[in-house]
């Protein structure tokens, strides 16, 4: 990182968007705002397979948030 630090800021979303139409960049804000789905199916073609399926990563999840063993 060439001895830079990182910095983070929180911009409300109506601020982010009316930046980038007022740049005629309207076409980001999905990119930013949207979904993150992937398509795995080529990974998946090639042999890959996630390590666990999406219910129990997400019921994983839902037990360390609850303090559950």
């Amino acid at each position: 990182m060439q001895g830079r630090s990182l910095t983070a800021i929180k911009v409300p979303q109506a601020i982010m968007r009316l930046s980038l139409w007022i740049c005629s960049r309207s076409d980001l804000w999905s990119r930013f705002s949207g979904d993150l789905v992937v398509d795995t199916s080529k990974l998946e073609s090639a042999g890959w397979r996630p390590a666990t399926d999406s219910y129990g990563a997400l019921h994983g999840m839902m037990r360390a948030e609850n303090g559950d063993s």
